[in-house]
This record gives structure tokens, sequence and C-alpha cells, in this order.
């Protein structure tokens, strides 16, 4: 890392300024039940809609900030942050469906500009280890952040007295802080803690080249697969145990946070450190697609046959999950040279396509649950056809990976 000790308080507001993202990215998937209730919305597919309308700003807002040569580094957190925060407090403001939805969307346009910012900032800012630990933490960000959301909404939510808005809102109040903070150390810290990169001085024609780059291309479509898989499970998972096996919203939302996020910052702890310690990329992305597979199978046959089998494929589910994330940011980094520009691009072009995935995944999982509840089938079978149906995915992701070049320093020692 450039200038160790001056990178400190920056490395605690990126985490702190991440993390707060990823809070935030499924804050509705527990309350599903209430927000139901709260705007008198009926439809699946409508109402799946509020955790999914952030997806169109994120890919928009990404690509902007990937490919604009005007905002350095420190600018696209900024404007994260300023954007994340505008969307918490119009969240106050929110007193019908489509407020909610606009709220929600301002949230997703400074998500967007986080993910090219955090791309820039592990191959500008960090090197050698400390930017494998970067890019490991990258994929623990989300399922940290999603766990403190499952198990912490519900009860937010009777704490601010049954209401959405104040629960949503209350989540500017620390991104405030995290602004407060940037403005008064950040910004010129992290100035001092860099050199002078492509990313300040951005050439002309880099995005042709990860574009044009087959392991980049084969990156992107097994995200697209994992992602679209991913986001189904993660919006539905709380509302299946809450309505199919009646554990009431608030037990489904803990359960949901032990099951998937929990579990899964241990898998992705063990993925950062096979990558780390055997120097190889492939075989946690691998093997996270394998784990992935296996617990959709069994949370099918728990939506059939019992509740163990919903919790055990779950669990593999979310530890699958994990596993491959890390390895996955790290070969992303090493096919384009960890070159910033083109590190931050690519992150931004593999998020984005597979946020389009994230985005329909949940309506079209939605509606096919309407359908073949029209046509009779129960809520629980019906949601199992359409997790097997979304399995199908996982196997294409896995089948892609096979594919990528192998970038870790141990590939010489694997092939000896």
């Amino acid at each position: 890392m450039k200038n160790k000790n001056r990178m400190i308080p920056v490395t605690i507001l990126i985490i702190a300024g991440v993390l707060l993202i990823y809070i935030n990215e499924m804050a509705v998937s527990p309350v599903l039940s209430q927000v139901r209730s709260n705007y008198g919305i009926g439809n699946e597919a409508l109402l799946n809609l509020s955790s999914t309308i952030k997806y169109p700003p994120i890919i928009l807002f990404s690509l902007l900030g990937a490919s604009s040569r005007r905002l350095r580094t420190g600018h696209l957190f900024t404007l994260s942050m300023l954007l994340y925060t505008a969307g918490m407090v119009l969240c106050l403001f929110a007193s019908d469906y489509w407020a909610l939805l606009a709220a929600r969307a301002l949230y997703g346009a400074g998500y967007g500009f986080e993910i090219p910012f955090i791309g820039n900032a592990i191959a500008e800012w960090y090197d050698g280890r400390a930017r494998e630990r970067m890019n490991t933490l990258n994929g623990l960000f989300p399922l940290i952040g999603s766990m403190i959301c499952f198990a912490c909404m519900v009860p937010l939510y009777h704490l601010m007295s049954d209401n959405l808005r104040y629960t949503f809102a209350v989540f500017a109040l620390p991104g405030i802080a995290v602004l407060v903070f940037w403005f008064c150390f950040g910004q010129n810290e992290s100035r001092n803690g860099k050199t002078a990169s492509a990313t300040e001085v951005r050439g002309k024609g880099y995005q042709k080249e990860v574009l044009k780059n087959r392991n980049i291309l084969l990156l992107c479509l097994a995200f697209v697969c994992d992602f679209f898989c991913c986001s189904h499970i993660f919006t539905v998972v709380p509302d299946i145990l809450d309505r199919a096996f009646s554990t009431g919203a608030e037990m489904a939302g803990i359960i949901s946070a032990f099951l998937l996020p929990a579990v899964g910052v241990v898998g992705g702890i063990v993925g950062g450190r096979m990558s780390t310690k055997f120097g190889l990329r492939r075989p946690p992305m691998l093997t996270g697609q394998v784990l992935k597979f296996v617990g959709m199978i069994l949370m099918t046959a728990g939506l059939w046959f019992g509740f163990p089998f919903m919790i055990a494929g779950t669990a593999l589910f979310g530890l699958g999950n994990s596993i491959w994330m890390p390895a996955m940011y790290m070969s992303a980094t090493e096919n384009v040279e960890a070159d910033p520009a083109k590190t931050g691009f690519a992150f931004s072009f593999i998020l984005s396509s597979g946020f389009v995935a994230g985005f329909l995944s949940p309506v079209i999982g939605g509606a096919l649950t309407d359908l073949f509840m029209k046509n009779g089938m129960p809520f629980a079978n019906a949601s199992g056809v359409c997790i097997l149906l979304f399995s199908i995915a996982n196997l294409i992701s896995y089948f892609l990976i096979r594919f990528v070049r192998e970038t870790g320093p141990g590939k010489e020692r694997s092939r000896q």
C-alpha cells in the first residue's frame, strides 16, 4: 500500500461507505410483507420491483463513472455517498409506493458510482497483499451488509413504531457522517496516498481493450448467470420462510441473515484464503458454483418435503455465493494487469451486466410464481419450481468459468 499510515483513515472511510451501500442493497427484502401491507401491493411481480428498481440506475451510473475521463477516484466516492444519502433522505417522504421506488432508484445511482470507485481504488491505492486483502474484503462487503440488513431491518421497523419511511431514512445519518469525515480528512489523504495513474489522466480506448478481453467477457457472462439466481434467492427467501413455513417476518429475517450472508462471510474468508494461499483463482470460483447449485436443489426439496432441506439448501447457497466472489474480483483485476482505469471499467462492466439480470430475475420469478399459483399450485410448490428453474443458470456459470484463464501466481506450480 502506498504511504500505508496515511491511507488508514481513507481505508476506514472506504469500508464504512461501501458497507452502508451494501447494507441497503437488500433493505426491502426483509420487510417485503410490510411493504405489501403498507402500500397495498397485491401483485408479486410489482412487489418485487421495490427490491430491483435500484438496478437500472446502478447500471447507468456505474458505466458513466467508469467511462468519465473527468472523474477522479475520490470524486467517485464523493458522488456515491452524496446520492446514497439523498436516496435515504427521500425515503422519509415516500408516502406512496412510487415515491419509495424513486428513493430506491436514487440510492441505486449512488451504488452505481461505488462500483468503479472500488475497482479504481483497489488497483490504484493498494498493491501486493494489501490489494488481495481489499479484493477479498470487496467480495465480503455484500455478505456483511446483507447479514446486518436481514438481522436488523424488522427489529428496526418495530423500533421506528412500524413506520417504513423512518426505517429506511435512518440510514441517512451514517451516510452524512461518512461524508463529513471524507470532506475533512479523506480527500486530502487519498491524494497524498497515491501516485499519478491512468485513472487521473485516462487514455483513450481502454474501454475497448476491456470489452475485447475474452476472459473479462467470460467472467461477465458467469456473473450474469450467477447474479440472476442470487438476486431472486435473496429477494424471496425471507418471504418464503414467512409464508411457506410460518416463521413470522422477524424470525424469517434472522434465519435469512444467518443462512445467507453470515454463513457467506465464512465462505468468503475461506475463498479468499484459498485464492491467496494456493495462488489460484478458478478452483474457488468453480467450488462456489457447485455449492450454489446443490443448495438450490435442496431448497426446492425443502419446499416440497420439509423445513430441514430448506435450511441446509439455503446455507449451502450462502456458502457457495461467497466462496467464488473474492477470486472473481482477483481474476478480473489480474486479467487487465491491475491497471486502475481498466480495473474500474472491468468491475463496472461485469457488475452492471449482472445487475441487468438481477433487475429482471425477481420480477420474472414473481411473475412465474403468480402464473403457477393461478393454475392451482400452492405457493410453496410454485416457489420451489421457480428455484429449480433458476438453478440452471448456476450450471451455465460453472461451465463458463472453466474456460477463464488462470491468472493466479500459483498457476505455474499447478502445472508441475
